[in-house]
């Protein structure tokens, strides 16, 4: 397995990876959720979810922001100095 840093997936993190981001997020919150296939996933994979009481699926990630709006979301110090940072969890 390989290992990816802060630094690293920071530096991939350019516009046109946030573009792509926000429009796989429109298009998943935009998808209708069909009960039938739900059902029948549940069936087939119900076996595996047996041992566990319920399932938990959090993501959190922390994209600094330009220095000019460190007044509306002040983030941690890098190299001794205030940064803006903004955390999306979910």
């Amino acid at each position: 397995m390989k290992t990816i840093t802060k630094q690293s997936l920071n530096e991939r993190l350019d516009e046109p990876a946030v573009k792509m981001g926000k429009m796989a997020l429109e298009k998943a919150l935009s998808l209708k959720v069909d009960k039938k296939q739900i059902k029948k996933l549940k069936k087939n994979f119900a076996h595996l979810l047996l041992p566990f009481n319920r399932i938990l699926i959090r993501y959190s990630t922390t994209q600094q922001l330009p220095g000019h709006l460190i007044g509306v979301f002040p983030g941690s110090h890098s190299h001794c100095k205030p940064t803006a940072s903004m955390r999306i969890q979910a």
